[in-house]
């Protein structure tokens, strides 16, 4: 276990004044790191820390509880860190090592108090009732924050004061982390570039006779040698499981075509990039060949649709507006091949596209592969895409394993057409992704 924070103190320091400033005054935030997790037996998973944890103080280390309170107004308001930690025996680190010592940890902020884990319990009660305001990540354990809320809440007739909102703390975070600072567009560009050059290697292994977990495995013999890991399951999805979206089994012999989903998480940011090889040798047939040519052909069709959309993408837009280009985009192709029948309005209102494009165009890219940022506001409003953003753009098209395909209704979930698909077309999936960062008046492919 390395015994200093993730990333360097003066930006972490500026990631804590920034959030400070957006809580509201008298405002308590509670995050988590995860306790470590059984994988079977007595032997654990491999240990990730709390992304929300790092982002903000760069401590690796497990089962933490860090507390931001802020109390009074502006400037002159008390901003203070409390960091409760389990405190390591000499008997454990002779098994896992040092944990992060207590001065690197007081070096992220002017004011960081270090307590015992154990203390927690004690301490939330105070804690919670300091504030009008918590922040909470939702998604995380927060039993015990609740019954202590629950049991302060019965003695207000005792003039305790109790907080009046709890707010899931993405609101806050999510803003933040939408847009990258210098430090985290090296550390991606780093990623990306080790991903890039891994893909690139791969492409040379894909031929028959080769299993895709042998590429799978390759992939992360390319990462570790660079220092990093998987950002998330790679998925080597060939064949008939190239229309399976988030097929990671990678367990049958390649075929073609060949869809690789991988990325590098490099001190713990992520890339993402998919390609679709189609290669020479896998067809033992005229009609075998005949298929391959028609998914080469659909490849550049959805490797062009891609470029559309990037040359849309600059600050300002947002995901709603690319999500419809991509989807009208697709329902265009599959009117030209003859999948759907009809106008694209129609298409487009009836969603007749989403059996041969089920997913969204991409996401945000950070140190989470689909990073915890907002994509629409309060009011349901789409957010747009601020200047340093970094985002996915991934479209593709799928022909299912079968004769026909049922499109539905979404709201009461009724048929309301059946659309035939030639045995030529079944078994072809096609992606192409790109991590790209957002700028002022265009994009940049990372």
């Amino acid at each position: 276990m390395s015994n200093s924070t993730a990333f360097p103190n003066e930006i972490l320091k500026k990631r804590i004044k920034e959030f400070f400033e957006m809580l509201p005054e008298n405002s308590i935030a509670i995050l988590s790191s995860p306790t470590p997790k059984i994988r079977s037996n007595d032997v654990e998973f491999r240990y990730r820390p709390s992304s929300k944890i790092l982002y903000l103080t760069g401590i690796k280390d497990p089962s933490l509880k860090v507390v931001f309170t802020k109390k009074g107004k502006g400037e002159t308001s008390e901003r203070k860190i409390t960091v409760f930690r389990k405190k390591l025996t000499e008997e454990e680190k002779v098994w896992i090592g040092e944990e992060t010592p207590d001065d690197e940890i007081k070096k992220i902020w002017d004011d960081v108090e270090i307590k015992d884990i154990k203390n927690f319990g004690e301490s939330v009660g105070k804690i919670l009732a300091s504030a009008k305001n918590v922040f909470l990540p939702f998604e995380d354990e927060k039993e015990e924050i609740f019954e202590v809320f629950i049991s302060l809440k019965k003695r207000a007739r005792s003039k305790i004061i109790i907080p009046s909102r709890f707010t899931d703390i993405s609101f806050v975070l999510g803003r933040m982390r939408a847009k990258k600072d210098e430090y985290e567009i090296k550390i991606i560009r780093q990623a990306v570039s080790i991903t890039k050059k891994a893909v690139k290697e791969i492409e040379k292994m894909i031929a028959p006779g080769v299993m895709e977990y042998e590429i799978d495995a390759e992939l992360l013999k390319f990462y570790r040698n660079f220092g990093g890991w998987e950002a998330f399951p790679t998925i080597v999805a060939s064949g008939k499981n190239s229309v399976i979206l988030h097929y990671s089994k990678n367990s049958e012999p390649v075929g073609s075509p060949c869809i690789v989903d991988t990325g590098a998480e490099f001190n713990f940011y992520s890339a993402d990039i998919t390609r679709t090889f189609i290669k020479d040798g896998f067809a033992k047939n005229q009609k075998e060949k005949e298929k391959m040519k028609l998914a080469e052909e659909l490849k550049k069709e959805i490797e062009n649709i891609q470029k559309k959309i990037i040359s849309e993408v600059k600050e300002g837009t947002n995901f709603e507006i690319l999500n419809n280009l991509t989807r009208k985009l697709i329902s265009e192709l599959l009117l030209n091949i003859g999948i759907l029948r009809g106008n694209i309005d129609e298409i487009m209102e009836g969603k007749k596209y989403k059996p041969f494009f089920p997913h969204s165009i991409g996401h945000h890219l950070g140190l989470d592969v689909h990073d915890e940022c907002l994509y629409y506001d309060e009011d349901g409003n789409p957010i747009p895409l601020a200047e340093n953003a970094i985002i996915t753009i991934e479209p593709g098209i799928y022909f299912p394993c079968k004769d026909e395909v049922e499109i539905k209704d979404e709201r009461d979930g009724s048929v309301i057409e059946v659309v035939k698909v030639p045995e030529i077309f079944q078994g072809i999936g096609i992606r192409v992704e790109d991590d790209i960062l957002v700028k002022k008046g265009s994009a940049e492919i990372l």
